[in-house]
């Protein structure tokens, strides 16, 4: 039937214009990510491909920029995998609030309770480590068991026995619960435990109760041959090629592989952008936090949450040799943002930057004015890296910034958060939670140097 003129009502006109508007809107926001992408890769060289996704109400706009290696010029896209790295975590998050609400665990279950039968887990004054505590990451484990990667080589039947032998000999130097403390053993144990109490590996509880329910069809541990032949390829930079971490006792911690598509599809679910057969489970992993300073924020089940800037963004990301991702929304806006690349340098600022524009890549906050502090102030400047760190993927000639708070200083270092740190005398400074040193020499004068340690190895930056 053919419309008159005066069929199209004011309400029809408004709709078409409203179309033609969130079309145009949508196309902008194409061009920007597309942008961004393009000279993370080319200008930055911060990876060989990345791909990302922009989740919304009105679409999803998923692209891709590079190439999947070194010797693998074929593109990245949307389906692309890669691995996940410690992003892993919210899966692990999302199975640990779903198995809660099936009845099968409790958040105030001792871990030990749902291991196998004569595993130790540490204890402090008579106080045990629960699942609530793994989850919050406050149980004062550390980050990984020593000499993790001598020990991979050498299991056995057993993969989880590296763990446990830790476990067993391991003792605890404060309070369970006092303190947040990032350590990648809290996520491995909550994995081990659900597998043992469902009767199941990692990988089939999280095939069937989260990536089936969900429609995420390429997000497995052990991806399958149709995955592995469009895998990325791990690299520590643009130019060096490496193997990825084998921990086999550490699958709830940091072992998935997935896709932009799939973890586009994820954030959705995760927002309530689509009706969710997991929904309460989601709903419950926000539902629980405590105080992180280190992420300026609160610590969820499975999810970090940062109040730093307006809005809460919730947020989680992975960096492993090879590959980094990012995860995140804000609930208010109803926007959420996934990154993969396959480098170790972290895409958490561009996750944040296709978030939320302007907001993620930038070279340093602006300097807000404190009450003078001449042991602090000597300390703030511009520091240039003499040499690279392999462990933290910094190079030689990267910037250290060095700024103010209202009582201590705040560093600054490319493709990291902004953080506070905290006074440990004598001229050093640490960050809660992890093991990393800043220390400036004494004295009156602007400090002329600054050593940074990782890992137990040591760099110098100049002042510039």
């Amino acid at each position: 039937m053919r419309l008159s003129r005066r069929a199209f009502t004011g309400a029809a006109i408004a709709a078409l214009v409203s179309r033609s508007g969130n079309a145009a809107v949508q196309d902008t926001e194409s061009r920007r990510i597309r942008q961004l992408l393009a000279d993370w890769v080319d200008g930055q060289h911060q990876c060989l491909g990345v791909a990302a996704g922009l989740v919304s109400e009105e679409e999803t706009l998923l692209d891709a920029a590079g190439v999947l290696g070194l010797t693998d010029n074929r593109r990245v896209n949307a389906d692309t995998v890669f691995g996940i790295a410690s992003l892993t975590k919210v899966f692990t998050g999302l199975l640990l609030t779903n198995s809660v609400l099936r009845s099968e665990v409790s958040l105030a279950d001792p871990v030990r309770r749902h291991l196998p039968e004569g595993v130790k887990v540490p204890s402090f004054d008579g106080r045990e480590i629960t699942l609530l505590d793994l989850a919050m990451q406050a149980t004062g484990l550390p980050q990984e068991i020593p000499g993790y990667a001598a020990m991979a080589e050498e299991i056995g039947t057993d993969p989880d026995k590296p763990l446990f032998d830790f476990l067993a000999s391991h003792e605890l130097k404060k309070p369970i619960g006092e303190s947040w403390s990032y350590s990648n053993i809290n996520y491995a144990l909550i994995g081990i435990a659900l597998a043992h109490r469902t009767g199941g590996s990692y990988e089939q509880l999280m095939i069937e109760r989260i990536a089936r329910p969900l429609g995420l069809r390429s997000t497995r541990v052990i991806p399958t041959a149709e995955m592995a032949a469009r895998r990325a390829h791990p690299h520590l930079d643009t130019r060096t090629p490496t193997s990825e971490w084998n921990k086999p006792w550490s699958l709830g911690a940091g072992s998935l592989q997935s896709t932009a598509s799939d973890l586009a599809v994820f954030v959705s679910h995760a927002m309530g952008l689509r009706k969710s057969p997991l929904r309460a489970a989601f709903d419950a992993m926000l539902a629980t936090t405590r105080p992180a300073p280190f992420l300026e924020g609160d610590q969820a089940i499975g999810w970090a949450v940062d109040r730093s800037n307006g809005e809460p963004r919730v947020f989680f990301g992975g960096r492993a040799p090879g590959f980094t991702s990012a995860m995140m929304f804000d609930l208010r806006a109803r926007r959420g943002a996934v990154v993969l690349g396959n480098s170790a340098l972290m895409v958490e600022s561009l996750g944040r930057e296709i978030l939320r524009p302007g907001s993620g890549i930038v070279t340093a906050a602006p300097q807000s004015v404190f009450a003078p502090d001449p042991a602090l102030d000597r300390l703030v400047g511009r520091y240039a890296l003499v040499e690279g760190h392999r462990d933290a993927n910094f190079t030689a000639g990267e910037i250290v910034e060095i700024s103010r708070t209202e009582t201590s200083i705040a560093v600054f270092m490319p493709r990291y958060p902004k953080v506070t740190l905290k006074a440990l005398g004598d001229g050093a400074f640490g960050i809660e939670g992890f093991p990393v040193r800043y220390e400036f020499p004494l004295g009156e004068a602007p400090a002329a140097t600054l050593s940074l340690m990782i890992n137990g190895k040591t760099v110098t930056a100049k002042r510039q």
